[in-house]
């Protein structure tokens, strides 16, 4: 009898434990949707700000970097409620950003400087969808009339989500603050370095080869047919009143696979990252020509010549990368103006 009791005993305290963790667990995550003090950096406190950035690991990019930003954060002109001109914002993370390119060779201005645009480059390293979402969301008071994004696979899992309901609450709970903010960050911090995206020198010439020329991998399906968050994306653009373009992330030319740990191990040993980049170039350009979003391809910008590691441009291919951006802007803005 006493065995008896004591064994409700300590299956009552176990369910009070696992009540309370629970509870307590859903307190602190509600408290994070609130407020989030591990958020990704976003133009908050950078108003005005002047940074000096040191570049210890690109050895064709300068070694120190003096950075502006404007009244409200960004890269780019100030923010006044009285200018007149159409404005575009642009949107993504560190290939956006351009970090450690120097501000007047950073594709956005190669792209815009000497237009007639009011331009801002949104661009946050690390970001990913559902920060650039929130970015546009409080942006809103510019009311721009292009949004565009710069939309890379490569170091945003959130835009290849995989199907069935499992997978499906996996994606619900990556978009609660607690765990995009902290839970996720501190797994990956924990897993080998070779998780990280680069900005590191690549040596091209000692990058192993493969003959594998094949895309055998099922891109389609992790991508999901309902385009997941990027309508999330295009819905938060369209709320602004702005037009949403979408721009196909390029890649060095070349089917490099990974053996030393650099940045190309975040795609599978059986894809070529060619092949994967142009896959999801025609993926995007489906989802853009199904949903009224206007679309740039980006991945003709090809050569090793370009890049200074798998996904970041150096000197010459953010200037590249600008005149391509300009052309074909240029194109389907007009050729949207000239059919209303």
């Amino acid at each position: 009898m006493n065995n008896l009791s004591i064994s409700s005993s300590k299956i009552r305290f176990t369910l009070k434990f696992l009540l309370f963790g629970f509870l307590g667990f859903l307190i602190i995550a509600l408290s994070f949707q609130v407020y989030n003090p591990a958020k990704t950096r976003s133009s908050d406190g950078y108003n005005n700000l002047t940074r000096i950035y040191h570049n210890d690991f690109i050895p064709e990019l300068p070694k120190t970097l003096t950075v502006h930003y404007n009244n409200i954060g960004f890269l780019g002109e100030n923010w006044s409620d009285t200018i007149s001109r159409d404005k575009i914002l642009f949107i993504g993370s560190s290939t956006t950003q351009s970090l450690y390119i120097p501000q007047d060779s950073t594709w956005i201005s190669t792209a815009f400087s000497g237009s007639n645009y009011w331009f801002n480059n949104c661009g946050i390293d690390g970001s990913g969808s559902y920060e650039w979402i929130e970015c546009i969301k409080r942006l809103n008071y510019i009311k721009p009339k292009y949004i565009v994004v710069l939309v890379n696979p490569f170091n945003d899992k959130t835009l290849a989500p995989k199907t069935g309901k499992s997978s499906r609450l996996i994606n619900k709970l990556k978009q609660l603050a607690l765990f995009r903010s902290v839970i996720i960050p501190f797994y990956l911090s924990k897993l080998n370095n070779s998780l990280e995206i680069g900005h590191r020198k690549v040596d091209w010439n000692n990058m192993p080869h493969t003959n594998n020329g094949e895309f055998a991998d099922n891109t389609k399906n992790i991508f999901i047919k309902s385009g997941y968050q990027l309508m999330s994306l295009k819905n938060a653009i369209v709320n602004t009143g702005a037009i949403p373009v979408f721009i196909s992330q390029p890649t060095p030319f070349g089917n490099y696979t990974n053996i030393n740990g650099l940045d190309i191990s975040r795609i599978k040993k059986s894809r070529t990252t060619d092949a994967f980049f142009k896959e999801f170039r025609n993926l995007l350009a489906d989802f853009c020509r199904n949903n009224n979003v206007l679309f740039i391809d980006g991945y003709p910008l090809k050569g090793t010549e370009n890049f200074y590691d798998i996904t970041h441009f150096n000197i010459r291919g953010s200037v590249q990368f600008g005149h391509l951006v300009q052309e074909k802007f240029k194109a389907i803005t007009d050729s949207t103006n000239a059919s209303k």
